[in-house]
């Protein structure tokens, strides 16, 4: 593991020292703030204690929680929010095998239509579940994170961590029957999101500075070795008001297992974006007397392969919901965000390289609740909602003066919104069943083209994981895990498949799985939907089923206690 900062914090600290005050690591805006590392362990402690958070939202966070990325020929990829900007799923493909993480195990399987088959499976790791996977060339990434309440029932190992942690494992695909554990790196901390780009694994990893009443440091890794991070290795921003996370950017090379890692004293993260560029993280910043509820503060780091650096720091008004509340585009970062809990309020935030502010549009919606947004180019286009569903479109154009330009009030709650050649499609729900609805929005004056309301109740992992979302522009159609219950007590889990076009939505069909449908993907002609047991396969654009393949029983997919896993 390289520690490409240690030198530099040495280096840093001794300038410092003999100027008589700190040296900034923000390269392009030094006033803004100071970002330095501790001189020393004693300057360390007594930095944290005097930084301890005492809000109620200490150790809270939220989650990280389109395009279709790594998409060779006629196959999918994961559908993801930025293009050049891969992220992690439970499924991923090259067109020739597909790699299946059940949280514990990967499974490999052949993906031939008429020949379906096991070809091999990556193991558990006792205590260690699976987060995500990543595909680069003949590399298949496993982000792996360990818990001591996931440890519980495993069995006992002297190599178990004592505290979280988070692992990146590369394994060489080249002969998919024989998966080769090559690298391995990882760092302290439960993984809060991560990226790919070009090859590079950027994994955003935390650990609550306080543990058994003290100050618990964290450790990184490299193949089988850890080593506890220096004090003086460790970065701070003196302008905090508190501190209650070690932040670890943990950059890792898949293909040559080179690494590196960044490690902040800060408050806790809550929503990671990237672009093929630069990585930015959000933190909420709850001493905000200014604004109702919180302020947000944004830090971006600029990355090329292992090599990160600091750049900047800036601040927006109220919180961040999710990675689709940000964007980059020409040079300025647009951020959509809430302020106030009681009485909330939307804003649209324009910032800089420097992420200083150059436009502001604020008041939009009061008293509704931001629901989802979805930036495409110069428009944002946002969903908020109380008891209807308003859609607003935001124009972006010039970022110094963001304008609303049209707004649609429909039934019902789009949670996440993807662009398509025919309309802007809304997944959502209504009277309490899934609504998938396709809004046009042509000269800024969104209308609701169609809407599709499943039979009974039903909801799709879609609405709120866009990874089980899966388009494809070659036929115009929609996939969806869906789990329904039309008079019967027992839900019927199928992938729904839905044909948009001008003239509105239509269902084509659904594909029915014994158990829950989680993923969906295509190769050539060939449509894949994926359970937690069952692969099938069916042909497009009629949908008649080629094959199936049982990857792994029933009863691997069920513990004891009948849960899946």
């Amino acid at each position: 593991m390289r520690h490409p900062f240690a030198a530099m914090a040495a280096v840093l600290t001794a300038l410092a020292l003999a100027m008589g005050g700190a040296a900034s690591l923000f390269i392009d805006d030094a006033s803004a703030s100071e970002l330095r590392p501790f001189s020393s362990e004693a300057e360390m402690f007594s930095f944290l204690n005097s930084h301890r958070s005492g809000s109620i939202f200490d150790g809270l966070f939220g989650h990280d929680t389109a395009a279709m990325e790594s998409a060779s020929g006629d196959r999918s990829g994961t559908n993801v929010q930025v293009a050049g900007v891969d992220e992690g799923d439970m499924v991923k493909t090259d067109g020739r095998y597909i790699y299946i993480s059940d949280g514990l195990s990967v499974h490999v399987v052949r993906a031939a239509p008429d020949a379906l088959q096991n070809v091999s499976i990556i193991e558990a790791v006792d205590g260690w579940h699976i987060s995500a996977l990543y595909l680069e060339g003949d590399t298949l990434i496993v982000v792996r994170y360990h818990s001591l309440f996931y440890a519980m029932g495993a069995a006992y190992s002297a190599m178990l961590p004592s505290e979280e942690s988070t692992a990146l494992f590369a394994y060489n695909v080249s002969d998919p029957s024989r998966p080769v554990l090559e690298h391995q790196a990882g760092a302290s901390g439960w993984c809060a999101g991560s990226r790919m780009v070009d090859g590079t694994v950027y994994a955003v990893v935390q650990k609550s500075i306080w543990a058994n009443g003290g100050i618990s440091l964290p450790a990184v890794t490299d193949g089988g070795d850890s080593t506890m991070i220096d004090a003086t290795e460790i970065m701070h921003d003196p302008s905090v008001k508190e501190a209650s996370s070690f932040i670890s950017l943990l950059a890792f090379d898949a293909a040559s297992g080179e690494s590196s890692c960044l490690t902040v004293a800060a408050p806790v993260s809550s929503v990671m974006y990237m672009s093929p560029s630069s990585l930015y993280l959000t933190m909420p910043d709850f001493s905000r007397t200014d604004v109702q509820g919180a302020g947000t503060t944004i830090y971006r780091l600029d990355v090329d392969g292992p090599s990160v650096t600091l750049a900047a720091k800036g601040s927006v008004d109220g919180y961040v919901m999710s990675q689709f509340s940000m964007d980059e585009d020409g040079g300025h970062l647009r951020v959509a965000s809430s302020s106030g809990w009681s009485a909330p309020s939307t804003a649209v935030t324009v910032l800089d390289a420097g992420l200083s502010e150059v436009g502001k549009l604020t008041g939009i919606a009061p008293g509704e609740t931001l629901y989802s947004c979805r930036f495409i180019n110069d428009r944002l286009y946002l969903v908020t909602a109380i008891q209807v569903d308003p859609l607003f479109v935001i124009d972006l154009s010039d970022p110094t003066a963001p304008a609303l330009r049209g707004e649609l009030k429909v039934p019902g709650i789009s949670t996440y919104l993807q662009m398509t050649e025919h309309g802007l499609l809304g997944i959502g729900a209504e009277n309490g069943t899934l609504k998938v609805s396709l809004f046009g929005v042509a000269d800024d004056v969104p209308t609701e083209i169609d809407t599709y309301r499943f039979v009974g109740y039903a909801y799709s992992e879609g609405q709120w994981d866009h990874h089980a979302v899966l388009w494809d522009d070659r036929y115009d159609m929609l996939s969806l895990p869906v789990q329904q219950w039309s008079g019967s007590l027992a839900p019927m889990s199928s992938l729904a498949v839905l044909s948009v076009g001008e003239d509105g939505i239509r269902f084509m069909g659904g594909i029915e799985h014994p158990d829950t449908v989680q993923r969906a993907l295509y190769i050539g002609g060939d449509l894949y939907s994926i359970s937690t047991t069952m692969v099938k396969v069916s042909s497009l654009p009629d949908l008649s089923e080629e094959g199936s393949l049982v990857y792994r029983t029933a009863s691997d997919a069920y513990g004891w206690h009948g849960a899946a896993r």
